[in-house]
């Protein structure tokens, strides 16, 4: 890797490049000035005041008037009692300061306005003048009169320019070295620990880097002992589930025995422990797939895609699915774990609801929150809104599954700092999966 720089240097670097690009058009504006005037298309400053002898004698001749002025001078002239005035009247004080004195003067720092007393046997005369550069045709003169405030304005916008040009290129670069770290931190936020690292050009920027790859790497060797902690977990927890499923079958195939044999004084001693088998069957499911819901991601909209398909799968033979709202959201959540809830609350609705009717499905991103609502056409008695997440509640007929669709999901969210809330609205049933950003819940 080449030779790492400072962003001090940088900053250095761009400021010797303003004071050379300052200094670069100050001279070029100077150069520009010398070759106008080289060019005859601009009088210097002093032009009018060198032109005062020819003028003064051209005054002195008896046919002379004021239209012969040249037409960078104003002037008063008495003659003959009458007073003709082409110099603004806001001059008149200095005007009698130079019959006075012979002459007299502006207090301005630049453009310094001159006025010369002249007089003779035919008339009495003040020039003024502005010592100032000027442009060499008259009727640039009418339109540019004060040149010289211009140079320095066209100087400073041109400066301007150009230091704003050098600061995007100095701010563009920072950006980039910026956004070496804001990849870094998006893919380390995102579990995805095995990226490229990135190099800087810049120690500072690379420091970070390092910094960022050394918490990566921290970070990698504790996921690598919790997730191999994990897999000891979960396999521990199948071969129990497959060692305990022995056992319950040979209960199974006895009590079937039992029922054969016993008279009908022990049916319901016989249904009670039918029903604790089945429920010891259904905790060794769910320990099973508890197993399995470890690994999260943010959900992003490949994720927010595959849970639609997955429902577009689970409705699409008997109802219609319609998808509102699709926000993705930087919240970590298992998709495992969230898949199954969503297709328990659809199935749910499926069952509860008439073929062909619509089933409403939204992904919302809220500050605390991440919200999943699933709508139907069927609807929640009162005592199903009370009960309806309780085990073993059900408002089927058929009891064989004991209601345990909704228990189950009310159980998993909360190991996923979760909540389910349900509702009714004016055309069916509201299921509200509320994930929680921080790690609280609606009863804190």
């Amino acid at each position: 890797m080449a030779k790492q720089r400072s962003l001090r240097r940088l900053i250095q670097n761009y400021s010797l490049l303003e004071l050379f690009f300052t200094i670069i058009v100050i001279s070029s504006a100077l150069l520009g000035v010398k070759f106008l005037m080289a060019a005859g298309w601009l009088y210097p400053a002093n032009f009018a005041e060198k032109q005062l002898d020819t003028v003064e004698k051209q005054i002195g001749k008896a046919e002379w008037t004021i239209e012969q002025l040249p037409y960078y001078y104003n002037a008063q002239v008495i003659e003959d009692g009458k007073i003709t005035q082409t110099i603004p009247k806001k001059y008149n004080e200095l005007i009698a300061d130079a019959k006075k004195d012979g002459s007299s003067h502006t207090n301005r720092l630049f453009g310094q306005i001159i006025f010369i007393a002249v007089s003779n046997d035919y008339r009495e005369v003040v020039l003024s003048y502005q010592l100032t550069a000027f442009p060499s045709s008259e009727k640039w003169f009418e339109r540019l009169p004060n040149v010289e405030i211009l140079y320095p304005l066209g100087v400073f916008l041109i400066w301007i320019i150009g230091f704003l040009g050098l600061i995007y290129r100095c701010t563009k670069k920072l950006q980039l070295e910026l956004a070496k770290i804001n990849r870094t931190n998006e893919k380390i936020r995102e579990m995805n620990l095995s990226y490229d690292k990135e190099y800087s050009a810049y120690k500072e920027i690379q420091q970070l880097l390092d910094s960022l790859d050394s918490m990566n790497r921290e970070l990698h060797g504790t996921l690598e002992e919790l997730w191999q902690s994990q897999d000891q977990q979960k396999q521990l927890i199948q071969d129990v589930t497959h060692d305990v499923r022995t056992p319950i079958t040979l209960i199974k195939g006895n009590l079937e025995l039992l029922e054969e044999e016993l008279d009908a004084r022990y049916d319901d001693r016989l249904n009670d422990v039918q029903r604790g088998v089945e429920r010891l069957e259904q905790f060794i499911m769910e320990l099973k797939e508890s197993a399995n819901e470890v690994i999260k991601q943010p959900i992003r909209p490949n994720l927010i895609d595959d849970w639609i398909q997955f429902a577009q799968n689970l409705v699409t033979p008997t109802h219609q699915l319609v998808v509102v709202q699709k926000e993705e959201s930087s919240l970590q959540v298992n998709q495992q774990a969230i898949t199954r809830v969503l297709q328990n609350i659809l199935m749910n609705s499926i069952e509860h609801t008439k073929v062909g009717t619509t089933i409403t499905l939204s992904f919302e991103d809220y500050s605390d929150y991440y919200k999943i609502e699933v709508t139907d056409q069927g609807g929640f008695s009162s005592e199903a809104l009370e009960q309806a997440t309780q085990r073993f509640y059900t408002t089927k007929k058929n009891t064989a599954n004991h209601g345990l669709g909704l228990a189950i999901v009310t159980e998993i969210l909360e190991r996923n700092n979760g909540q389910l809330c349900l509702d009714n609205h004016l055309q069916g049933a509201v299921v509200t999966i509320i994930l929680w950003k921080n790690t609280y819940t609606a009863s804190d």
